[in-house]
């Protein structure tokens, strides 16, 4: 708490020493924010309810009646499916894996890395090209998948491998 009264008081004297009025500044800064605001809000909106309905489709027991559990969790295609579109909704998915199996589980170690070496591909696009209104994306969608593809194909080797080796280093 003492840092943010120490950042807003090096504001106030800085804004002093310059010679500028802090309050009209930063009402115009929040102006201009308000705006942003207003601009990427659809964006995520739209984001919120697809996962949502993704999420509540029963998709997750159709993957469990796919996969066996011997060899991968289906929990762990969840997430990674989920991981390029939220965060919170991957967050998630890691927390099952690590209530079912648990936390040092080889598939807890696994959802661990996926949320790791993946990031919200489409969340960051639809949200920085959404908020400056550019249509044309070029080639960020397509790469920023096909880090999200291999990634998950790593980790797909990497918990064949570990599972089959029952390595002492991930050992269930």
């Amino acid at each position: 708490m003492i840092v943010i009264v120490i950042y807003i008081l090096f504001i106030i004297i800085y804004a002093l020493f310059k010679k500028v009025n802090a309050f009209e500044s930063f009402s115009k800064g929040i102006e201009n924010n308000y705006k942003t605001v207003i601009n990427i809000f659809p964006t995520i909106m739209v984001l919120i309810i697809a996962i949502n309905v993704f999420i509540n489709s029963g998709i997750i027991e159709i993957f469990r009646s796919l996969f066996p559990k011997s060899i991968f969790a289906p929990e762990l295609f969840l997430q990674a499916f989920l991981r390029p579109l939220s965060h919170s909704s991957a967050l998630v998915m890691m927390v099952k894996i690590f209530e079912e199996y648990g936390v040092d589980s080889n598939f807890g170690n696994l959802s661990s890395i996926l949320q790791g070496c993946n990031d919200t591909t489409v969340y960051i696009i639809a949200l920085y090209f959404g908020s400056i209104k550019m249509k044309n994306i070029g080639n960020s969608l397509k790469i920023g998948l096909l880090n999200d593809v291999l990634t998950f194909l790593f980790l797909f080797f990497l918990g064949l491998v570990f599972i089959m080796q029952k390595w002492p280093f991930f050992a269930p």
